[in-house]
């Protein structure tokens, strides 16, 4: 259920009909932060040999931030946080390729309520939708399995967290892997 994160194609060689997976990660604890953390959920379910779906939710919270001035003056405190909502569907295109899609929705309130620095203009949640593609070949040679992924992800739209038409790139990834 964990491949919806990386490479979903891995999806349609799973043996299950149905799996979920749900994944907790405290982040900088070492510093005495108590509340950063990503959440991470994701499941599929086979319809039938060859074809697969499934379903993801990733949550990170960056825990309680004091927010500054350029001088150094406090302006408040906030809660930012991120998530990404995905569905991806997974084929078998052989007995040893797949291939899959996947189409995410994402939310980013990093800063939501506070003004740029100099224009006054407020800050909003970015907003934004993203296409996953990916694929898998695996072949059991004497008795050892080889398998290649490739996954380019985050291939999108734009972002931005103002009104300003100027908008960022996603991060996008290409990722192989054998």
């Amino acid at each position: 259920a964990n491949s919806m994160h990386a490479n979903a194609s891995k999806l349609a060689f799973a043996e299950e009909p149905f799996a979920i997976s749900a994944t907790y990660t405290p982040w900088l604890r070492e510093l005495g932060l108590q509340d950063v953390y990503l959440a991470y959920l994701s499941g599929y379910r086979k319809i039938n040999d060859l074809q697969t779906v499934g379903l993801s939710l990733r949550y990170f919270s960056l825990g309680s931030i004091s927010f500054t001035d350029a001088n150094g003056e406090p302006l408040g405190t906030g809660r930012p946080n991120e998530f990404e909502l995905k569905g991806s569907y997974a084929r078998k295109l052989s007995d040893n390729l797949s291939a899959a899609v996947g189409a995410k929705f994402i939310y980013s309130n990093l800063a939501a309520g506070q003004r740029v620095n100099g224009t006054g203009e407020e800050i909003t949640a970015g907003l934004a939708g993203a296409a996953d593609i990916s694929f898998t070949y695996q072949k059991e040679m004497d008795g050892a399995n080889l398998r290649v992924g490739l996954a380019a992800r985050n291939i999108g739209s734009k972002i931005t967290y103002t009104n300003d038409v100027i908008r960022d790139f996603l991060p996008a990834n290409l990722g192989l892997g054998a």
